[in-house]
């Protein structure tokens, strides 16, 4: 990779990491709440294990109905805190997003008309459109990958 591009990127990066700053709380509940999407994730199969195996196995038919109550009760609990997290990390995902976009046409403000002349506007606007929805990808990614490498530390 050349020199300059390398040094662009770290820019990128340390831009980035400004924009998220603000929201580093709201950044540590997400990870707090995935933690706990993620434990309701991985006590479903263990109820599921422990009915079968201790309870339907052995004939403890009066245990089955708090048992199948528990994941029940369970399974509902998942469901609506893999809802309410993913609505918030759309928010806060939008929230840098929108914090991006604003620097970026903050920018574009303050440059010299000769800057307008040189670039078509269409091929302007498309530009940082497509930066800023590959920011929106790159942030995604990251939180999936924080996500999956907790599933994986619990399920280990």
């Amino acid at each position: 990779m050349p020199r300059g591009r390398k040094a662009s990127s770290f820019r990128v990066i340390a831009f980035l990491l400004r924009a998220v700053a603000p929201y580093r709380w709201q950044w540590l509940g997400l990870l707090l709440l995935s933690l706990v999407v993620v434990g309701t994730a991985v006590a479903e199969p263990l109820i599921l294990k422990f009915l079968i195996d201790d309870v339907i196995a052995p004939g403890l038919l009066m245990l089955l109905l708090p048992v199948l109550l528990a994941y029940l009760t369970v399974q509902v609990l998942s469901l609506a805190l893999a809802y309410a997290y993913g609505v918030l990390k759309e928010g806060f995902i939008q929230k840098i997003v929108i914090d991006v976009r604003n620097a970026l046409f903050a920018q574009i403000e303050y440059k010299q008309l000769a800057f307008f002349s040189e670039r078509e506007v269409g091929d302007l606007m498309r530009t940082l459109t497509t930066d800023i929805d590959s920011v929106n990808l790159l942030l995604s990614a990251v939180e999936r990958v924080a996500v999956n490498g907790l599933r994986l530390a619990l399920v280990l």
